[in-house]
């Protein structure tokens, strides 16, 4: 069997969440985000046709750009930043 990898914008023949996820743009289920909601990249924060808007993202450790980004924290929802015991030295130098 051939593994399908989708970078980037989400994409309704690759991807089978597509259906979900606009059914959920048309309900009033809440949607939470794990890191993250999925058609958003998380170090520029762009927003790609079709991505999931949450009403709670919980993130982990830290904020990523995406968290604040113009573009992208709007779908974002409320934002919850999880302590998952990671230490500030441990985090790497750029």
């Amino acid at each position: 069997m051939e593994s399908m990898v989708v970078y980037g914008a989400l994409r309704p023949s690759g991807l089978a969440a597509c259906g979900l996820i606009r059914r959920l743009h048309k309900s009033d289920t809440f949607v939470l985000a794990v890191d993250l909601p999925s058609g958003i990249n998380t170090d520029t924060g762009e927003v790609a046709e079709g991505a999931a808007h949450a009403d709670l993202t919980v993130t982990f450790d830290s904020y990523k750009p995406l968290h604040m980004a113009e573009a992208s924290a709007p779908l974002c929802g409320k934002i919850i930043c999880a302590d998952i015991g990671i230490r500030d030295e441990w985090h790497p130098e750029f």
